[in-house]
């Protein structure tokens, strides 16, 4: 695949043509409602839709923006909608599906993080990937982002950039997974959310409130203990 876009990028083989191909049709015609269902669902709003970001750092970096969100429990977060036929490759369990997408996306969610970082010159902690499969509701899967990964996959890009300028193939570079932190607060927020009875609006005790909006999701404040 990457020797494909290399003779692509020295004009030695023309672009491949998706204007058929009918999972990006679909992403693209999804796109704005599945943005607009999580907007709703999660009640937060999506701003840098197709927001067109370049690095002043390393100008061969660039992304269109699908979206950010400035709160994202307390995180600026970047967003990127998919679409996905919801089938599993040929040896590949329906329950692998979501690992392999998540897999698929976290680099560009990683790249587009790092664009945005540097415009906004804020931290962007989280990517999130809102998935449609099929005919199903969008699906949100949260991926930490990570500063050591990052910056493995710019220096994979300068090293391709390189071999595109001075006409050498690319070797395939070996794939690294980024660093998901086991983080403790996201699991007590969980078991805290849990806890709250099916009904409720409102449950509070020993210095936190829960609040339950009219969709179901709950935030977690801290109050003073007087």
């Amino acid at each position: 695949y990457i020797h494909n876009i290399y003779l692509e990028k020295i004009g030695e083989k023309e672009p491949e043509d998706l204007t058929t191909v009918w999972p990006v049709i679909f992403g693209c015609a999804t796109e704005d409602i599945n943005l607009a269902y999580i907007e709703y669902k999660y009640q937060v709003e999506i701003i840098n839709q197709q927001k067109v970001l370049k690095s002043l750092k390393h100008p061969f970096m660039r992304c269109t923006l699908d979206g950010s969100i400035d709160d994202w429990n307390n995180n600026i977060a970047v967003i990127d909608a998919k679409f996905s036929l919801g089938r599993p490759f040929k040896g590949e369990e329906y329950a692998d599906i979501d690992k392999r997408l998540v897999k698929t996306y976290t680099p560009q969610l990683h790249w587009n993080a790092y664009l945005l970082e540097e415009h906004l010159k804020k931290k962007v902690k989280v990517g999130l990937l809102s998935i449609i499969k099929a005919g199903n509701e969008p699906k949100i899967f949260e991926v930490p982002i990570d500063p050591n990964y990052t910056e493995y996959l710019i220096e994979t890009a300068e090293n391709f950039i390189y071999c595109i300028k001075n006409k050498i193939p690319p070797s395939i570079p070996k794939r690294i997974e980024p660093h998901i932190p086991h983080d403790e607060r996201i699991v007590a927020q969980k078991v805290l959310k849990d806890l709250v009875p099916k009904n409720a609006k409102r449950v509070f005790g020993n210095g936190l409130v829960v609040d339950v909006s009219k969709n179901n999701r709950k935030t977690i404040k801290s109050v003073g203990l007087g």
